[in-house]
């Protein structure tokens, strides 16, 4: 009886722990799927430079004459975008700016 009754624990905590597994697994899937739907409003996400709007590409010719950029990345911050830009000079040197949509230089 003493085997039946040690038998029939470890079936049901297998039972439980399987169960737990797949809802863990479930869980994961949802987590990414809501991170790659929608960033948070506080981090940039990477863009095609060549989407960066006018004044912002006009700043950078203004200011970083003879760079080339290397990446750019948008972020939204209640009503206002902000641009990352990261500029690699002619020695090679990586600067990063942030601008608003208007153009206006902010680091």
């Amino acid at each position: 009886m003493k085997k039946v009754l040690a038998v029939a624990i470890v079936t049901m905590c297998l039972g439980t722990t399987g169960v737990f597994a797949q809802d863990v697994n479930t869980a994961k899937v949802d987590t990414t799927v809501v991170n790659n739907s929608q960033a948070p409003a506080d981090e940039f996400v990477k863009m095609d430079a060549h989407d960066l709007p006018q004044d912002v590409q006009l700043a950078l010719g203004k200011e970083y004459s003879g760079n080339t950029i290397k990446e750019a990345y948008i972020a939204t911050k209640g009503e206002e975008k902000l641009y990352k830009v990261v500029l690699v000079s002619k020695d090679g040197k990586d600067t990063t700016v942030i601008l608003t949509e208007k153009g206006e230089i902010k680091k």
